[in-house]
């Protein structure tokens, strides 16, 4: 129980560690297990408390079991690279690590910005989106490695916010990761406000915990645990699917 709350406690702060945790990585996987199971068990007991399971539940449902065989698979075998490259590539404090995310980051909302306003006009969103993303965050990558702004007080404030600032900087990309989910989810699907609000919880812990993943076991290590967590929100579509 010691462990398990000392892991907690740096889940929320944060830390970054100087030597290897004492944790064996069966039982350090078991933690993340156990927390992420945690989490969706408070969710459901505010759900029940404001009368809003019947909401919460639907709203599951339907992220679980509506999705494309496509979506599904990018889901489990694209979007993980893709969310860990922009959210958790740059908590190693790497300079060119950190503009990449930067550049991701900015890309993804710029891009579903320009879907939100043309999608009406726009008749595959999903392939719009592949194709977009990748463009504008090289184009973003390469503006902020341009030698006239490389030394720019903007560059500056964006490695120095990770590097000087690093539990911040944590809690930030959990946000940001959260509500990249919550925005693209918006644009398709009609939830209640509460239901909205449980799925960003869900996901800015999730966040911290892959976090948590990037910092202590590697880049690698990040993303097949993201890989599979998300395999195992789309069980449901596999098994009802066709």
């Amino acid at each position: 129980m010691k462990l398990y709350t000392e892991y907690i406690r740096s889940l929320l702060t944060q830390k970054i560690r100087t030597q290897k945790k004492n944790l064996s990585p069966g039982l350090y996987i078991w933690y993340v297990v156990i927390t992420i199971i945690a989490i969706n068990i408070a969710l459901d007991v505010f759900a029940w408390l404001f009368n809003e399971t019947e909401n919460f539940s639907e709203y599951r449902s339907e992220l679980m079991t509506t999705p494309s065989k496509l979506y599904a698979y990018m889901g489990i075998f694209v979007f993980p690279l893709v969310e860990e490259l922009t959210f958790r590539l740059g908590l190693n404090q790497n300079r060119s690590h950190i503009l990449i995310s930067s550049a991701l980051i900015f890309s993804f909302f710029i891009t579903l910005f320009i879907l939100h306003i043309y999608q009406d006009e726009i008749s595959n969103h999903f392939l719009t989106y592949l194709i977009l993303h990748p463009i504008i965050a090289l184009i973003s990558f390469f503006a902020l490695n341009y030698r006239k702004f490389e030394d720019t007080s903007l560059i500056d404030l964006l490695v120095s916010l990770v590097k000087n600032h690093f539990r911040f900087s944590c809690y930030l990309s959990a946000i940001l990761f959260s509500l990249s989910h919550i925005l693209f989810q918006l644009m398709y699907q009609n939830i209640s406000v509460l239901a909205m609000t449980f799925g960003f919880i869900t996901y800015f812990f999730s966040g911290l915990i892959f976090n948590k993943m990037r910092i202590e076991k590697g880049f690698l290590f990040a993303v097949i645990f993201h890989a599979c967590y998300n395999a195992l929100g789309f069980l449901p579509f596999f098994l009802t699917s066709d």
